[in-house]
This record gives C-alpha cells, structure tokens and sequence, in this order.
C-alpha cells in the first residue's frame, strides 16, 4: 500500500477487496472465501503498526482464523455466517478509518469490537467447531428443454464447476434443446443449490454416507496410489489414512463371519470386505473356510482339509478389495508372476531330503504336517520362449504359496517385493486369478496353480458398471476392422485412445494360445479384438489412432478396435446383422487369416438384446489377439 504525505495508509483497496469478496461468497462460496481470506491479510499487514487497540488486532485474528477454518472444510456457505462477516467486516473498517483520523474518534467506535456482539459470536462459534475434512454431498440436477434455451450446458458446467466436481449425462437432443442430468458433488447445501440454480430440479443422489464414503475409496484409492507427481511422503500419508479408516468401516476378520466357532479356518484373522448382503450356506464341521480373492472380488471358499485334490467350492461372495496389498514378484522358469504375500507361508531353501516322489508329483516337505506340490509346469505363461520344466536337482529355492485350501511351492530365481492394486473383472475367469496393478499401471500376473476350472456359481451383479459411466443413449457408430458397426449406447463403458492390449499365453487342451486384455481405471477386461485382425477390406487397422470401446452388461464385456467412432441418435433406417450364431457370416478365411467381409455387406447392430450373443459368438469362433 502507497503511504499518502500525510502518514495515513490509503486503505481503499483492500477495504474495496473484503466488499467484493463478501459479495462473492454468495455466488461462488469457495472463490469467495479465497479472496476474503487475501484481502483480510492485506488489510491486517497494512493496519499492524497504526493502531495498537490490542482487541481489534484479536478480533481481526479471529476473523482471518474462521475463514481459514471454513476454507479446510470445503468453503461451504451458510447464511448466517455470510451476515455475521458482513458486520465483523464492517466493525474493523469503522475502526481502522477512525483510527487513521485520530483525535480520539476510534476510542468511540471501540463497541463495534465487543465480543458480546452477534456477529462476533458467530466468528467465535466457527472457531469453536471442531475442524473435519469438507462433508461432500452427490447431487443430482435435471435439466429439461426448457431451461437449456436460456442457459447452455456449458454455462452451467463452468458455473457449477466453481462449486464442486461436476459432469453431465446428455439424455436427448431435440431441435437443438437438450435434456440431461447434472452429477454434482459439493459441500454445499441443497438450499443454496436450488436457491442459486432455480432453473434446475435438484436432489440429493444418496443418503446413505456410508456407502458414499466406499464408493468415494473406490474411485479414489487407485488414482492416489498411482499418482506420480504427489511427493512420496504426503502420499504415503493419504494412503495411510486411507486404509486405516476403510479398513475400520468396511472390513472385517474373516471368521467374524461365522456364528461358528467350531469351523475349521485358514486365516481366520485376514481382513475381508464386509459384504452388502451375505447369502446363507449350510456349514459343514467336516470342510475348511478359508477367504479367496478371485478376479479382484473376495469370496468364501472351502474344501474337504484331508483330501489333496478335494474340489473347492466358492460359498459366497464378499465384495471387491480395493485397498494395495504387498506382493512377492518372482522370476520362474515359466515367466515372471505375482502372488499376495497374505498367501504365502514363506521362502525356503530346498535340501534333498525335503523332496519326495509321489505318483507323478514332486513333494516340498514344508514342516511336520504340511507338504506343497512343486510348481514344474504352469498353464499360464508369460511367453512362450520361457516355457520348459526345471529338473528337480535344479531347484535351490521354493516360495510356499496357498491356493484353494492346498500348498505348492513355487521355484524361482529371483524374488522381489512390490506393491499392487487387484484390478477387478466382470467375472472371475478360468484362465487367471487376479492381475494386480502396480503404481505405474503396469499389470502383475497371479496364476491359477490350484488345478480347478470351476468358477463361483453365486451371482455378482448384472448390468452395466456405473462406476465406469453414465447411462447413456443413442448410439455410437464406426468402422470395426473395416467393418461398419453400430452399437446401443448403453452398452458402452468407455471410448478410449487405441489401447495395445497386453498378452499371456495360455494352454488349453495342449496348445498354446494368446490372451488378450486391457486394464483401464482399475478394471481387466481379457475379451479384446486387436485391431491387428487386419480387414482385407481395406481399413486402416494398421495405422495410427483410433479408439477402443469398452462394452459391458450382464455380466460380460468386450473391447473392439473402432477405426473412427461418431454418435447418433437414431439408427438410420437399413438392414443390420443381429444373429451371431454362427460367426461365419461376418468372417472369411483366408491363406490362415480371418477378417471382415467385405464394406458392401450389411452393418453389425449390437444392442441389449443380442449382446451376450456376440460376445459368446466372437469368443468361440476367433482367437482373440
């Protein structure tokens, strides 16, 4: 601030920036208090030396302390906080100007500092409330065709982004008017919402802050764990906090899920996921219940304890685990793979006499009562060139590992520690456990070693993962290998950049194969057509750019190399393939390689009623790349 020739302190700016912050905060809380916040510590610097009025320098304190106390917990507004600023406000400027004036005229207005005031009761009840982390709210707000002629979508979305994190779901486009939904969420109140936005029909979109406060870990817990610009010490921090309170909230020890204490448990005490709705089952006092992660979800698993090959039964399902886990990464002789360090007994070295022949097994005597299978072969691999068998007097060391309620001990050559997120699948699969996600989206392989085909029989949900999307309609449209596809909205969980696909092998019946799968936003999905299925038609598969569209419902989900990809609101009227019984009719074959017929031929309509079909269709009839 310039000092005028005659001493005083021009305090016209700042007192100008507390008005139109004050005025702000109304409209946009945050940015408001923001500016409060600066222009209360430009006046408080410019005031420090010219009045020495202990009180007033208190007050002002107190005041700079509760919008700083509001700003912590999410800048939310409350009205009467907004009046009680006004006046406290007010109260400063009338003494600081009087004070510039002297001749005893500030000792007259010392009143407006009485602590017994209204408005300074109010800065004082700010202070007095506990500090919290900002209490976010998901609301949702309905704009109909009407309003948009006044005010445009993108007016809103600039508006209420100053208030919170905010999308919007298009539903229809008429004439130009268009019909949506807005996803808001904020710690703002639903009164000052409708009061600020009248146009809108708002409500509140879950009253339920626990389940709120899973899905905010949910969506969360990856992106923090993957961040790569957080410092490592803040974010190990977060992560902490993290997984201290969901671990409190929404996780349980296993055999709390028992009424029983006469069951036979392995890992008894392994936190699970407390599950929504925990179906019934008989229990058996003669099987053993032990928890399995299986494709990202937690399940209740059991065998008979005194059979090696006792077929494993899944009983249940638990729900997702979304928290990191520590993982053994290890260098075997059939690639290098991952396993949770919770199923693991430990690292051994191997002596002779801890190894014996049975029938056609090769046995690790762990202790006493426990022998594990050596893991010579797998049916997952990670490439083909490092496919062959260890000899038995080649094995030095062996990790124990725990699956499905048996022991087997895996050679390796190299072993390390890293940490990992489980990606979650529509539905557990056949050919893999788990793959696991480390901090720079890299995928971390967990191999079946429990020889077992069978897979849960309890239902995990249906529909279309709202935690990938919105719902949507219309449809989207573009060329599939050089093909022409139209595909019901949705149906559609993401349209992303091409994404490669990663690869495994896989034996099945003897042979090896490739499997296919992207991760995208911590979710696996392992039925992919590369766009290196080249299209004798002509398509650029085998140039840059295009996009991969995830599809997903009911269970099951794809992903499919569009070379270019438009929406629309209506199918065209034509003649579109919808049977896919047999893939022979939008596959040829030739010299070894099968593509799309040729552009002239009928477009593929993929909708709700035919998309388990095309699914079932294209898995059994390509070798998905």
């Amino acid at each position: 601030m310039a000092r005028q020739d005659n001493g005083i302190i021009d305090l016209s700016l700042p007192i100008s920036e507390i008005e139109k912050a004050l005025y702000n905060y109304a409209h946009s809380p945050e940015q408001g208090l923001e500016a409060l916040h600066l222009a209360l510590l430009s006046f408080q610097k410019n005031t420090q030396v010219s009045i020495s009025y202990a009180d007033y320098h208190h007050r002002l304190s107190s005041f700079i302390s509760a919008i700083e106390h509001l700003l912590v917990s999410g800048s939310p507004y409350v009205s009467r906080y907004h009046k009680a600023f006004f006046s406290s406000a007010d109260a400063l400027v009338q003494v600081a100007i009087a004070c510039q004036l002297g001749g005893g005229r500030s000792e007259q207005l010392y009143y407006l500092l009485s602590i017994e005031r209204s408005c300074w009761q109010e800065v004082v009840s700010v202070l007095n409330k506990e500090t919290v982390l900002p209490s976010y709210v998901n609301y949702l707000a309905r704009l109909g065709a009407s309003q948009s002629e006044s005010i445009s979508v993108d007016a809103y979305l600039m508006d209420l982004a100053r208030v919170g994190q905010v999308s919007f779901d298009l539903d229809t486009v008429n004439d130009g008017n268009v019909n949506g939904l807005f996803r808001l969420v904020s710690a703002q109140s639903l009164e000052w919402l409708q009061m600020k936005y009248p146009q809108l029909q708002w409500q509140v979109a879950s009253v339920n802050e626990d389940m709120s406060l899973r899905t905010l870990c949910e969506l969360s817990f990856l992106p923090i764990f993957q961040h790569s610009s957080m410092r490592r010490d803040a974010r190990y921090r977060l992560l902490g906090e993290y997984e201290k309170t969901f671990e409190r909230l929404f996780y349980q020890p296993f055999n709390r899920l028992f009424a029983s204490d006469d069951c036979i448990f392995e890992s008894p005490d392994r936190l699970v996921p407390i599950p929504h709705d925990c179906s019934q089952f008989k229990l058996d006092d003669n099987a053993k219940y032990f928890p399995l992660r299986h494709g990202g979800i937690f399940y209740i698993g059991s065998c008979l304890p005194e059979q090696r090959y006792s077929e494993m039964a899944y009983l249940s399902r638990l729900g997702r685990d979304f928290l990191s886990c520590f993982l053994y990464e290890l260098d075997t002789s059939f690639g290098c793979f991952v396993f949770d360090r919770e199923e693991c007994l430990g690292t051994y070295a191997v002596t002779e006499h801890q190894l014996r022949r049975h029938e056609a097994l090769l046995l690790f005597r762990v202790t006493a009562g426990i022998e594990a299978e050596v893991v010579l072969t797998a049916c997952l691999l990670t490439s083909v060139d490092v496919a062959f068998c260890l000899l038995p007097q080649c094995i030095d060391q062996v990790l124990v590992v725990r699956q499905g309620g048996q022991y087997f001990a895996v050679p390796y050559t190299a072993i390390r520690d890293v940490e990992g997120v489980c990606s979650i699948m529509s539905t557990p699969r056949a050919w893999v456990k788990n793959v696991w996600l480390s901090r720079v989206n890299r995928p971390l392989i967990e191999p079946w070693l429990f020889r077992s085909d069978r897979l849960p029989t309890t239902s995990i949900g249906s529909g279309k993962d709202k935690s990938l999307g919105f719902s949507k309609n219309g449809y989207y449209f573009g060329k599939v290998c050089g093909r022409m596809f139209w595909v019901d909205a949705e149906l559609v969980l993401a349209i992303l950049p091409y994404q490669p696909p990663f690869s495994a092998v896989y034996i099945d019946n003897d042979k090896f194969s490739w499997k296919s799968f992207i991760i995208h936003e911590g979710h696996c999905f392992d039925k992919v057509l590369s766009r290196d299925f080249v299209s004798d038609g002509g398509g650029s598969a085998g140039g840059k750019g295009g996009f991969s569209m995830i599809l997903g419902g009911m269970g099951e989900s794809i992903v499919l190399p569009f070379e270019f990809c438009d929406w629309g609101a209506s199918l065209p009227n034509a003649h579109y393939v919808r049977e896919f019984a047999s893939f022979l009719e939008l596959f040829c074959c030739s010299d070894e390689k099968r593509h799309l017929m040729s552009l002239q031929e009928d477009a593929v309509m993929i909708d709700k009623k035919n998309f388990l079909s095309f699914v079932a269709g294209l898995s059994a009839s390509l070798s998905l790349v």
